[in-house]
């Protein structure tokens, strides 16, 4: 069996739902039969590398509600993280353009870690709030994984291509 997985690595949700269905194969007596493939969304294809934004800043203008409103938000999905293991914190967390660490994640899953890398780019962003648009950051999380660093450019057909 086949499951193909459309994800946006900035997106609260996605990395529940990882780690949920982790969960569920984990169980799964025939887990050795599935096949889990990781592909590419951004949930704001638009956003800038930097946009100065808070997630509750950016949650309340995305949404029209009040940065109280969008932090009460962040809290939810926050405790919803929880009960599947997860540490959030929302309050760190810096949107910023997804692509170049979905180019990343692409990169990863050609040398066999692409599961792995989507782990750590989730902590990444939703645990440690580093900006995940940056340079420096995805030099150092490829680095932690073993990979060459990533060209320009690289990937980037294939990010596309899943989006």
């Amino acid at each position: 069996m086949r499951i193909e997985v459309w994800s946006d690595v900035a997106c609260p949700w996605c990395y529940v739902g990882k780690r949920n269905l982790d969960a569920a194969l984990e169980r799964f007596e025939h887990r050795d039969e599935v096949e889990v493939t990781w592909r590419s969304f951004q949930l704001a294809p638009d956003m800038p590398a930097d946009p100065g934004q808070t997630t509750a800043e950016m949650l309340a203008a995305k949404y029209g509600v009040s940065e109280d409103e969008a932090r009460a938000m962040n809290e939810r999905v926050t405790a919803v993280a929880a009960a599947a293991g997860i540490e959030y914190h929302l309050d760190r967390a810096r949107p910023s353009n997804t692509f170049d660490a979905h180019r990343l994640a692409h990169q990863a899953a050609a040398a066999g870690r692409g599961d792995e890398a989507l782990e750590r780019l989730f902590a990444a962003y939703f645990t440690e709030g580093r900006r995940l648009a940056d340079p420096e950051t995805l030099a150092a999380i490829g680095a932690e994984l073993g990979l060459a660093p990533l060209e320009p450019g690289a990937y980037a057909d294939e990010v596309r291509a899943d989006v």
